[in-house]
C-alpha cells in the first residue's frame, strides 16, 4: 500500500502541480468596450430600409457574400426617440448568423436576414408611434407586471434555491481543493541536490485518500447533474400524477382558468355587447388557452409564461404551425392586458375572428 501511495503522489506532482502553475499565469486585460453609436429613430429607419435594399440585391447576386456583409454590420447601436427615450439595438444577431454560414450563402439565409430587418422596422414603428393621447409606447407596465408575477410566485426567472446552493457548494469545493494543493506545494520538503528525498508515508497516504474522495465527489456530481438540470420538469410530473391542472395563478385570471371554455365565450360576448372590449378580449384569450389544453396541443402549465409555451410549441412537429397565429394573438393580448393599449370594437372583432380560426384549425392538426 505505501508503494501504491508513493506512485500516486509522484504522478500527482508531475501532472497536477505543473498544470496549476500554468493556470495561475496572469492573463492579458481585455481592451475597452467600444461605445455604441447613437442614431435618431428616423435615421435608424432609413438605415434599415437601406440594408433591406442591399440584401435584396445580394440575394440576386451569383456569389451571395452574405457573411462579410453581416460581419461589417455586427455593431451595437443606441436609438433615440423624439421624447429623448433611448433603446439599445444589439448587433450580436448578425454575428450569430455569420457563424452559421459556410462559404456561399443560400437564398433562404439572405431572406431570413431580410425578415429580421423587417421585424426590427415593425418594432421601431410601434416604439415611435403615439397613441390617441399623444403618448409614446411605454414598456414599463409590462416590466412591472413581470416583477409582480415573479414576486407572488406565479413565474420564476432565476435559478431555484437548490440550484443556488449547489452552485455555491461546488465553488466552495473547488476553492478548498485549490487551497489544499497550494498548502501541499509549500508543505512538501525540498530534497538536497543529489539525494533521495525523505517522504512521510502517512502524508502520502492521506493525500491519496483525499484525492480518491475528490474523484468520487466529481463522479457523483457528473451523475447527478442531469437530475439537477431537469428537477423542475420531473417535480412537475410527480405532482401531476392524476393529469389534472393545478392552478397556481393568483389574482384576477386565476378564477377564469377554472371556468369551462363555453362559459368564458358567453362572458366574452356579453362584455362585448356592453362595450367592454378589453374584458371581452381577456376572456376569449383565456378560453383559447384552455381549448388548446383540452385538444392536446399542449399541457398548459400555469407556472410557465405563455411565451414559454409558444417556444415549446415551435419545437413540436405536429402543432408547430400553430405557433405563429397563437403568438400574434398573445402579442395583442399582452398589449391590451399588460400594456394598457386601447381596444376598440374593430380590435375585438378581429381578435375574435382570428382566435376562432385557430380553434377551428385544431381538428386538422
Amino acid at each position: 500500500m505505501p508503494r501504491l501511495c508513493l506512485l500516486f503522489s509522484v504522478l500527482l506532482a508531475l501532472f497536477v502541480l505543473p498544470a496549476r502553475s500554468q493556470v495561475n499565469k496572469p492573463s492579458s486585460k481585455p481592451g475597452p468596450t467600444p461605445t455604441p453609436a447613437t442614431l435618431s429613430a428616423p435615421e435608424y429607419r432609413r438605415q434599415i430600409d437601406k440594408h433591406i435594399v442591399e440584401l435584396r440585391r445580394l440575394q440576386k447576386a451569383l456569389g451571395r457574400p452574405l457573411k462579410p456583409w453581416l460581419q461589417n454590420r455586427a455593431k451595437d447601436q443606441v436609438i433615440k426617440r423624439g421624447d429623448g427615450a433611448t433603446q439599445k439595438v444589439s448587433g450580436s444577431e448578425w454575428d450569430r448568423r455569420a457563424l452559421d454560414i459556410k462559404g456561399r450563402a443560400s437564398k433562404q439565409e439572405v431572406q431570413a436576414a431580410i425578415q429580421s430587418l423587417q421585424a426590427r422596422r415593425k418594432a421601431l414603428e410601434e416604439w415611435t408611434t403615439r397613441d390617441a393621447s399623444g403618448r409614446y409606447f411605454q414598456g414599463a407596465d409590462a416590466q412591472t407586471r413581470i416583477a409582480q408575477l415573479e414576486n407572488n410566485g406565479t413565474i420564476r426567472t432565476g435559478p431555484t434555491a437548490f440550484q443556488k446552493w449547489m452552485d455555491g457548494a461546488m465553488k466552495w469545493f473547488g476553492k478548498t481543493i485549490e487551497k489544499f494543493f497550494r498548502w501541499m506545494s509549500g508543505a512538501l520538503p525540498s530534497a538536497p541536490s543529489g539525494s533521495v528525498p525523505a517522504v512521510n508515508p502517512e502524508l502520502i497516504q492521506g493525500l491519496f485518500y483525499l484525492t480518491v474522495i475528490a474523484l468520487l465527489g466529481a463522479i457523483g456530481y457528473l451523475l447527478l447533474r442531469p437530475l439537477i438540470a431537469h428537477w423542475d420538469r420531473w417535480r412537475f410530473f410527480w405532482r401531476r400524477s392524476d393529469a389534472r391542472r393545478k392552478v397556481e395563478w393568483t389574482g384576477e385570471d386565476a378564477e377564469l382558468l377554472q371556468m369551462p371554455p363555453d362559459e368564458l365565450l358567453e362572458r366574452a360576448r356579453a362584455f362585448a355587447a356592453q362595450g367592454n372590449f378589453r374584458e371581452a378580449l381577456r376572456h376569449h384569450y383565456i378560453r383559447l388557452l384552455l381549448q388548446l389544453d383540452a385538444r392536446g396541443v399542449w399541457r398548459y402549465d400555469t407556472r410557465r409564461t405563455n411565451w414559454e409555451h409558444i417556444a415549446a410549441l415551435q419545437q413540436n412537429p405536429v402543432h408547430q404551425t400553430l405557433a405563429k397565429p397563437i403568438g400574434d394573438l398573445t402579442r395583442r393580448f399582452d398589449r391590451v392586458r399588460y400594456g394598457n393599449a386601447p381596444c376598440s370594437n374593430d380590435d375585438w372583432q378581429r381578435f375574435e375572428r382570428d382566435a376562432t380560426a385557430v380553434e377551428n384549425s385544431l381538428g386538422a392538426n
